[in-house]
């Protein structure tokens, strides 16, 4: 399997605005089961998703997966990097059928730093493999050279499907291949953002380990959904949460966002033999998560599913979530 990478930055902005005036506005209509503190959550969120844009501009990552020369898996991934501050209080108007904030939002030169693109420059990597064919050394050793520099930032790092993901861009300046070591070394650098590391966005890859002497045994494929998934998610502010799902069986399954400290039941509304669409019914936590969501998970692979929280027809969390062995 080879996988490309490809990163695109949209509207990078200089960060030479530190600190910006923003409003948001919703639609009470939107959200008839919300409190009022839910619905001033809800837009003071929106305030501080166009507040980071402003500041920190927009990163879109897309990583295609290709197989024998075709495309089998096309991931896109926006996120707004940053972490956001609001001097003051945020100003609330409540009208009768919208609620309204005003903020100021600013961004510390850590904040900015945090986000700018930095460089781990790599002089000399080799990599050698005996069991690998000739023919894929090229790509294995560029797998490892991406995978050795992200985790000399964030050792957790473990395959190579994690790192590419943390990986904004990768320049190699030389490379070749010893014939009598059977070696392939490579010099160059891999630029990634500092708070992108502290995202947690593992994957599974039995394709590659990075100090493997010996390639994985492939396993029998899953073909239901039954058993432990977890994964983490990302909403259209930015923030992450980890989640758990366990399906024992349709009619009992249960999900659990243990970051955000909530979760609770999942109802079967619909599946066939590739997607099941869930009514999710908090059991508790239900102040800090939204109550009677629609939950999708889609198969993308035996062992990985496309994860997506949605209410009233409003993407809450997306992401990936895997089977645990």
């Amino acid at each position: 399997m080879k996988i490309v990478l490809l990163i695109l930055i949209l509207n990078l902005v200089s960060f030479a605005n530190m600190s910006v005036h923003k409003s948001a506005t919703i639609l009470k209509s939107l959200y008839p089961n919300s409190s009022a503190i839910e619905l001033k959550n809800i837009v003071l969120k929106k305030a501080k998703l166009e507040a980071a844009k402003e500041i920190f501009g927009e990163f879109l990552l897309s990583e295609t997966v290709m197989q024998n020369g075709q495309v089998i898996d096309d991931i896109v991934r926006e996120s707004h990097g940053g972490v956001i501050h609001i001097k003051g209080e945020p100003n609330f108007i409540d009208s009768e059928n919208e609620i309204k904030v005003t903020i100021d939002a600013y961004a510390t030169k850590e904040d900015i730093d945090d986000v700018r693109p930095h460089k781990i420059i790599i002089n000399n990597f080799s990599y050698s493999n005996p069991l690998i064919a000739l023919k894929d050394i090229k790509q294995y050793a560029k797998d490892a050279f991406i995978l050795e520099a992200i985790s000399r930032k964030k050792p957790s790092v473990k395959d190579i499907s994690e790192a590419r993901k943390l990986a904004l861009e990768v320049d190699i300046n030389k490379e070749g291949f010893d014939i009598n070591t059977l070696s392939y070394t490579i010099s160059g650098s891999v630029t990634y953002i500092p708070a992108f590391l502290r995202q947690d966005v593992s994957m599974k890859n039995e394709n590659y380990n990075k100090n493997t002497s010996e390639q994985k045994p492939k396993r029998k494929e899953k073909k239901d959904f039954y058993g432990k998934w977890s994964g983490f998610l990302l909403n259209n502010s930015g923030k992450s949460s980890s989640v758990e799902i366990t399906i024992t069986s349709f009619s009992q399954a249960s999900i659990l966002y243990k970051s955000l400290k909530c979760g609770g039941d999942l109802i079967v509304k619909d599946k066939n033999t590739n997607k099941v669409i869930f009514k999710e019914i908090l059991t508790f936590g239900v102040d800090k998560c939204q109550q009677n969501s629609i939950v999708s998970i889609q198969r993308i692979t035996p062992k990985s599913l496309q994860f997506k929280q949605e209410y009233d027809s409003k993407k809450l969390f997306y992401g990936r979530v895997y089977l645990e062995e």
